[in-house]
């Protein structure tokens, strides 16, 4: 008799052992290491805060007139309105006047066949117009619309001469958004 009660308690001990202790013992080791893991999330979230905080601060210290500058090269929209007031403000500078304005928005860019949802970033208008001027302020006009903010691609030109020596060109331009 007086073996039987320990051998009852070390078996007892080892039941409770396999039967309790190991499996919480079990889910302590997966909860330890969930939490090593969320640490490691917490650390890199705080890492994401002081950059995203930084990146803030760098784009509050743009100058407003530089983001305006920004937005006119590659407007957020297409603003059909605006693009013909920026021409027209270019050609008025020269006493031209803009005649026959034909917008036409592609679907895709160059006339080529999309199959499938199109993926590119960027949306495209094409502008038609003509004026009357010299070849001189002609030239004149060009440069400045070649310089202005706005990304233009001259992708049609032809020209008729007039009296007086003055001539009509039919410009076609095309110009871009940010989808």
């Amino acid at each position: 008799m007086k073996f039987i009660t320990p051998i009852i308690l070390v078996i007892l001990a080892i039941g409770i052992f396999f039967g309790y202790t190991d499996g919480v013992y079990q889910d302590v080791k997966g909860l330890s290491i969930t939490k090593a893991q969320l640490a490691d999330a917490q650390a890199n979230a705080a890492k994401l805060r002081a950059k995203r905080d930084l990146l803030v601060q760098d784009y509050n210290n743009i100058p407003d007139a530089s983001i305006q500058r920004l937005q006119k090269a590659l407007p957020d929209g297409v603003n059909n309105v605006g693009l013909v007031l920026d021409i027209n403000d270019i050609a008025s500078k020269y006493g031209m006047i803009i005649k026959g304005i034909q917008i036409n928005q592609e679907t895709a860019g160059s006339g080529a066949v999309v199959l499938g949802p199109d993926s590119k970033p960027y949306g495209s208008i094409t502008l038609s117009f003509s004026v009357t001027t010299s070849y001189e302020t002609f030239q004149l006009f060009l440069h400045d619309l070649e310089s202005s903010l706005r990304v233009v691609d001259l992708t049609s030109l032809s020209f008729a001469s007039n009296k007086d020596n003055l001539y009509t060109y039919s410009l076609t331009i095309q110009t871009y958004w940010l989808k």
